[in-house]
């Protein structure tokens, strides 16, 4: 079945076997009748309108959980950013690198609120390593907490935070828009930098994360300019993520 994310103009020409799908006439028409666009014309024509109707529309990756969705999103984004091999357990450091003895204290504040209004949601416990002795047993226990794979810790706006103060976030200057499933948008902000290109990632019901990629003039893409950013959001509603 042909979607958003998988269409592969490629695989429109040629003879059709099992391992080369080509796509029928009829298999295009269903996919526009599915979106209530036209289904006249012949292939070329289908083919186009397609084409069309996809340039800057998003679609979702999914890029696995078991815990770790965010910092696999993370990793690849990084790994189209840089064109070298990232994984969640070297996002997850990059993130406990940014945790500093001097923002730890305010981390954990805001992780304390939010444990006493969702202790549900913890796997872990911010008040016990807030009673900790020193600033640097303090540090020390939540690098260690954040590096830990799986639901320990999933990653959150706080981990973004942290991923805009790591080396290579700033390097790329790389910015980050969060999408939600009630149809919210909003950025990460507080960065000590401007950014110059930037991700999408989709939170659905505040419990998972998943990347957002659209085709420009054809080209699937996870990273955007921000005017790429202002021509993805121009139609922007519920429909996203049918």
């Amino acid at each position: 079945m042909i979607t958003e994310e998988n269409f592969n103009i490629n695989l429109c020409e040629g003879k059709r076997t099992k391992e080369t799908p080509i796509y029928t006439n009829s298999e295009l028409r269903n996919f526009l009748e599915k979106r209530n666009l036209s289904k006249n014309g012949n292939k070329s024509v289908l083919l186009n309108r397609i084409n069309n109707y996809l340039n800057y529309r998003p679609y979702v990756i999914d890029c696995g959980g078991a815990g770790n969705c965010l910092f696999h999103v993370i990793a690849k984004i990084l790994n189209e950013l840089t064109g070298k091999k990232c994984n969640s357990d070297i996002v997850r450091q990059l993130t406990a690198n940014s945790v500093t003895v001097k923002n730890i204290d305010s981390i954990l504040e805001n992780y304390c609120i939010e444990y006493k209004n969702n202790e549900e949601d913890f796997e872990w416990n911010p008040e016990e390593i807030s009673e900790c002795s020193s600033v640097r047993e303090k540090t020390k226990e939540l690098k260690s907490i954040i590096k830990t794979d799986g639901h320990t810790y999933e990653g959150d706006d706080v981990s973004l935070s942290l991923l805009g103060n790591s080396r290579i976030f700033k390097k790329h200057k790389l910015g980050i828009v969060i999408v939600t499933d009630s149809c919210q948008i909003s950025f990460v902000n507080d960065l000590p930098y401007e950014p110059e290109i930037y991700s999408i990632i989709y939170n659905v019901g505040n419990y998972h994360w998943q990347l957002v990629g659209s085709r420009i003039n054809k080209e699937k893409r996870v990273l955007f300019s921000e005017k790429d950013l202002d021509k993805i959001f121009d139609n922007f509603d519920e429909s996203w993520f049918d």
